[in-house]
């Protein structure tokens, strides 16, 4: 069950950090057959979307503010840190701290972490510091140790009941790719015909809801 339910997010984990787009194209599948399996079907649709489109793959999947390894985020995790800087760590403060004062300061936020980092690591400065002493690990894993103690015992003629064991999603989303209809779905999804039609008015014209409305406003005051 680890290995298939626990290795693949622990996979992904790791191809996100390195950034490692290879990767997380070949994990694709079985998150697929996993979400169908699982009845996430949005999410599915999602996937299907990435496995057959470039544009995400290409323009906005992985990202780092730094250029080093093993500090690539996904885009929407890393917008979580935009929002966190505007809000948290730079937020305007001070009598001028408004609408037009953040407007200012937003563009330069970029350019203000790295000046931080760089005096950071320039002058080793205490405040802001990113570096921790290594903590004793002999009372820990002693701490450890006795709370695991019989945890993991053999015994022998011992079965998992029904409850006690995971459901296999993975199989079951495969399942449903061969016979089910999600796949069917999806291309109906993004192959039907839609209406490209706009509709606008001219000035002093009423729009067809208006129109509709008091028509109907009308008919209630006859009756």
């Amino acid at each position: 069950q680890f290995a298939r339910d626990i290795l693949p997010y622990l996979t992904l984990v790791r191809a996100i950090q390195r950034g490692d787009v290879g990767l997380l194209e070949a994990l694709l599948p079985t998150f697929l057959a996993r979400f169908i399996g699982g009845g996430n079907n949005n999410s599915a649709y999602e996937t299907l979307e990435l496995i057959n489109g470039d544009f995400v793959r290409q323009n906005c999947w992985l990202l780092t503010f730094t250029g080093r390894s093993e500090s690539f985020l996904s885009f929407d995790q890393a917008q979580e840190h935009n929002i966190k800087d505007i809000k948290v760590t730079y937020k305007p403060q001070g009598p001028s701290g408004g609408w037009k004062y953040m407007q200012v300061l937003h563009p330069a936020i970029p350019t203000i972490r790295r000046t931080t980092d760089f005096i950071d690591q320039a002058f080793n400065t205490l405040t802001r510091s990113k570096r921790h002493t290594a903590p004793k690990k002999e009372q820990d894993i002693q701490k450890l140790l006795e709370r695991l103690r019989g945890v993991h015992s053999n015994r022998r003629g011992r079965q998992l009941d029904k409850e006690g064991r995971s459901e296999d999603y993975i199989a079951n989303g495969v399942q449903s790719m061969v016979s089910g209809s999600i796949l069917e779905t999806w291309k109906k999804n993004c192959t039907y015909e839609r209406n490209t039609e706009e509709r606008y008015t001219t000035p002093g014209e009423q729009s067809d809801e208006s129109v509709c409305s008091d028509t109907d406003s009308n008919n209630d005051t006859e009756l």
